[in-house]
């Protein structure tokens, strides 16, 4: 067990500038290059209007026949401090097909997905919620409280109508 601790820690750390861009769309001869030029682009865009740096873009899951979805790029910014602006202004990605999410060790994932139904729970109670890598923050009055305390709040509230 703490030998799986120090790996997905490593990988945290490996992984602390990377962002997961999704929908984004694949150009027709998309090189490395022209993709990292693409991110960058979208990054300092009127849309997000940041100054934040990206220093490599991959994509996996590359478009096959008949499948619509242009697939996943990993972005890797200049810095922390870049990642975070970029994901302080993700919200005005709202109403365009592209999502922009941590780039989680399958540790984190995992307990993302054994908090998804808390998630979807909070917000059919219409709390807002926020997610920080796989932890997840339900507002309670003005203050945010983290999931293991919610369990608790949202037991209290009965079933999601």
């Amino acid at each position: 067990m703490q030998q799986a601790d120090q790996t997905d820690r490593a990988a945290r750390q490996l992984r602390a500038k990377n962002a997961v861009l999704r929908n984004f769309r694949q150009a027709e001869n998309e090189t490395p290059d022209s993709l990292k030029r693409a991110v960058s682009q979208l990054v300092g865009s009127t849309r997000l209007q940041t100054d934040a740096v990206v220093t490599k873009a991959t994509r996996f899951s590359t478009k096959r026949e008949g499948d619509a979805s242009p697939g996943l790029v990993i972005v890797e910014f200049g810095s922390v401090a870049d990642k975070k602006k970029v994901f302080r202004a993700r919200g005005k990605l709202a109403g365009c097909s592209v999502g922009l999410d941590d780039d989680l060790t399958p540790l984190q994932q995992k307990q993302k997905a054994a908090a998804w139904d808390k998630f979807k729970e909070a917000r059919a109670g219409k709390l807002k919620t926020r997610w920080e890598a796989e932890k997840l923050y339900i507002k309670q009055g003005e203050e945010w409280v983290a999931h293991s305390v919610c369990v608790r709040l949202l037991g209290k509230l009965g079933p999601a109508k």
